[in-house]
């Protein structure tokens, strides 16, 4: 059975020179002729068409990641011009990793935002002689950006830092009832 279509022109891109281009055409030529397989060009025209609609790049990994464990960089650069050999492998390592085409779930990272009271709650409960002493020696300086140093006591903290929340948490629900802690 003879392909009557053996003569693929990739999109134009102006970056790659002409005696470039025509290279790769003959090598694709060449080797669709050897497969003989008119199907592998209708889809990798698709695939093709996908990955340069795609909205996003983890979108053209994932489309990119069906093909580019089975078939090389060079090969991908005749269907899709200007595909770099970072995103290749990343398609390729995608594929590996997550399986061939499939979506990954972005998980969000959530900020969460304290109130001022409830921040100068824990500092005050930080800094009581029931978690910190402070030490009749020694003071540590803090210099601050704008040049403003800052004299604070050495302090021995008299718990670990578990037992610390356990029983900060403690003292809000005992004294607090109404208040929500950090």
């Amino acid at each position: 059975m003879e392909d009557k279509d053996l003569d693929y022109q990739p999109p134009y891109d102006p970056a790659t020179g002409k005696e470039k281009l025509k290279e790769q055409i003959t090598a694709l030529n060449n080797f669709l002729s050897a497969c003989r397989n008119e199907n592998f060009r209708q889809i990798m025209s698709g695939i093709s068409e996908a990955y340069t609609n795609a909205e996003s790049w983890q979108s053209r990994r994932e489309i990119l990641s069906i093909v580019a464990p089975k078939i090389s960089l060079n090969l991908m650069q005749l269907f899709m011009p200007g595909l770099t050999g970072y995103r290749f492998t990343a398609a390729r390592l995608h594929a590996t990793k997550y399986g061939l085409g499939s979506k990954v779930d972005i998980i969000p990272k959530v900020v969460q935002r304290f109130d001022d009271n409830q921040i100068a709650h824990f500092v005050d409960f930080i800094i009581s002689p029931h978690v910190c002493t402070d030490l009749s020696y020694d003071e540590k300086v803090l210099k601050l950006s704008s040049g403003i140093e800052l004299f604070i006591p050495n302090t021995i903290r008299n718990m670990g830092a578990t037992r610390i929340i356990d029983q900060y948490l403690l003292y809000c629900k005992e004294m607090c009832s109404d208040f929500e802690p950090l």
